[in-house]
């Protein structure tokens, strides 16, 4: 007889081997959620602990790691309570945690109103390949098979900032291709070649060297291209580099996580202050009313979006007029980075034409 459990557990296996940008974005319930430890039930340690949480919430929301040093949002971060629509306490093996939900729409209008960038849930699936030197000057790549502890570190530090950061398995299949040198020297041809099976949309090169009693860290960002030759190879294009000095291994991870994070977030978040007016948007295969209902809900779900029309309808082609919030080029990349729209190739640039995939 056919094993259910076997076939079920060999769809979670490919599924976890090949990660796809959908199984990384993020919903904007994650967003707009928080939780921390607290010493108490009290309404006092409740309610400090919210006000953290709600500026950990703002950062994320609208990529600017500096927004809670802004005086206005200083001044609601005193009122966060206001902002949360739901919380709860749980007990962990460490204590009292309390989990907090915050309110999407209140937030999303309190950066509107005051100029602040909205970065949508939809973002850029980020590869780290990372080599560091350990206390003994040996050179470890960090991995999903690396320290408890230290994967903990790194991925909560990525989890603050809400993006979503996949390190190599580090089996056979990757170190076939790809060595620690080959990351330690910045070679991203080769390392490109192992990072095709992940299919990130960007990969981070890093390295973190022994400097006395401190750390050197410097790294280099690549945005991936989407297609893989019959080599294996994929082209990476340079995107940013930076470098800086840290006390120890985890302010290196916090600074190459949050720098690159800044970049992300300057790249693909909304400027509430810029608004290119309407433009039309056509989709093809919208072939019933489930799969229009679909695609409207997700046109009017962007951060980039403030309304959604339909102006045309010729057989299965809709055609909607989009009132945009941002840039133009900011409403694209939002939708290039997703999978349930894919940009048809046509020659009237006045028609901008996708493929409905939802």
């Amino acid at each position: 007889m056919f094993n259910k459990s076997v076939l079920f557990s060999s769809m979670l296996l490919a599924a976890s081997l090949s990660v796809s940008n959908v199984a990384l974005a993020q919903s904007n319930q994650t967003l707009y959620q928080a939780s921390a430890p607290v010493s108490g039930q009290s309404n006092t340690a409740r309610n400090e602990a919210i006000k953290s949480m709600f500026g950990q919430v703002l950062v994320k929301v609208s990529g600017q790691s500096k927004i809670t040093e802004h005086p206005t949002i200083q001044q609601e971060i005193a009122k966060a309570l206001s902002y949360a629509s739901g919380f709860g306490f749980n007990q962990t093996a460490s204590g009292n945690e309390l989990a907090v939900t915050f309110n999407e729409q209140l937030i999303d209008e309190l950066l509107k109103q005051n100029g602040f960038t909205l970065w949508d849930a939809e973002r850029p699936s980020v590869m780290l390949w990372l080599v560091y030197e350990d206390e003994q000057g040996n050179r470890q790549i960090l991995n999903e098979q690396s320290s408890p502890q230290l994967l903990a570190d790194i991925k909560k530090i990525a989890k603050v900032r809400g993006l979503p950061l996949l390190v190599p398995l580090w089996d056979l299949d990757d170190q076939m291709v790809v060595s620690a040198g080959d990351v330690w020297g910045q070679f991203e041809d080769k390392v490109a070649v192992a990072n095709a099976r992940y299919r990130s949309d960007y990969m981070i090169l890093g390295k973190v060297t022994n400097y006395g009693f401190s750390k050197n860290v410097s790294w280099s960002v690549f945005k991936m291209g989407s297609d893989v030759d019959i080599f294996g190879q994929t082209s990476a294009d340079i995107s940013m580099t930076g470098s800086d000095d840290a006390t120890s291994l985890n302010g290196a991870f916090n600074e190459i996580i949050n720098q690159s994070t800044d970049f992300f977030a300057k790249q693909y978040s909304v400027d509430t202050t810029a608004k290119d007016g309407d433009m039309m948007v056509t989709l093809t295969n919208i072939d019933s009313l489930r799969r229009y209902a679909q695609a409207v809900e997700y046109l009017k779900s962007i951060k980039a979006v403030e309304d959604v029309v339909l102006v045309k309808v010729k057989a299965n082609e809709y055609s909607f007029k989009v009132q945009l919030l941002g840039s133009r080029d900011s409403f694209l990349d939002l939708i290039n980075l997703g999978s349930k729209m894919s940009q048809i190739v046509n020659y009237d640039p006045s028609l901008v034409l996708f493929e409905w995939r939802g």
